[in-house]
């Protein structure tokens, strides 16, 4: 790691818990990532490999705060939630893991056994009890999301409690110990709208450091179109057409997640087509 932190071709990332710096956009309105290139000076921090690409190294550097010395650009720090829609593959591969391990560093620092301090090994990717010298290991809880349509192919989005006015999105949940995946799909949409599904089939997966999720994205079909909401999780959900959903986008009653989420890509999934937003 002191190698890697002295090198010409590493690009080091500082982190704090969720966040990350960033540059303010370009002229085209995409985001930037903050990276530090040694020799400039770096704050102390615990050290995390992130990979090699192009020949470069990345490392992500987890600081207690502060601001950014060396670059004369401002910078800020954000979430990849508000950033993410707007950076490339790498980038966004670079950010999930830095966040994701630094919210486990910070959760991670007394072995759940004994209660002795841990320490970082392995580049950040490994902590060991300092007394029993066991090792931690990151934590990912799984997570199911599913874009769930009737028998007329119309789109079930849903408004979260949490949720601010407009924003939607497909049902999603956490997977119970004991459950398979689809078991989990079934339960949560009955859960939440009171729906029975017929088929239920996997998407794909996507790492969610939020903080530290793997969400695994379905489609299924639902028996009926009547809803029951659970109104501690949900404050309304709407079955939509192509065409009503692509009204509500243009007037700007829904808002829905940004590209970086697999939720989006579920939705396009759908509709047909990529949306042209963030």
């Amino acid at each position: 790691m002191a190698g890697l932190l002295a090198s010409r071709d590493t690009r080091v990332l500082l982190v704090k818990g969720n966040l990350i710096q960033a540059l303010p956009p370009d002229d085209h309105g995409r985001a930037r990532v903050a990276y530090l290139t040694p020799p400039e000076p770096l704050p102390e921090g615990v050290g995390l490999y992130l990979g090699s690409s192009g020949g470069l190294d990345y490392v992500g550097l987890v600081v207690d705060g502060g601001d950014l010395e060396g670059p004369s650009q401002d910078v800020d720090w954000v979430s990849l939630r508000e950033v993410g829609g707007h950076l490339g593959e790498r980038d966004v591969a670079v950010v999930a893991s830095a966040t994701a391990l630094a919210v486990w560093h910070g959760e991670a620092r007394f072995c759940p056994s004994c209660g002795a301090p841990t320490r970082v090994v392995h580049a950040g990717w490994v902590r060991r009890c300092t007394a029993e010298a066991k090792e931690l290991f990151p934590r990912m809880d799984p997570a199911v999301i599913v874009a769930v349509t009737d028998h007329a192919d119309r789109l079930l989005l849903a408004r979260a409690q949490h949720f601010g006015p407009g924003r939607y999105s497909v049902l999603a949940g956490f997977v119970d110990a004991g459950e398979s995946l689809e078991a989990a799909v079934r339960r949560e949409v009955g859960e939440e709208v009171g729906l029975e599904l017929g088929r239920v089939s996997y998407l794909g997966s996507q790492s969610w450091p939020f903080p530290r999720s793997l969400m695994c994205a379905f489609e299924a079909q639902a028996r009926g179109t009547d809803l029951t909401l659970d109104t501690e999780e949900l404050a309304e959900a709407h079955w939509f057409t192509r065409a009503e959903f692509a009204a509500a986008i243009a007037d700007g009653s829904v808002h829905v997640a940004p590209r970086s989420a697999i939720a989006r890509s579920q939705i396009e999934r759908w509709y047909g087509r990529a949306l042209d937003l963030p």
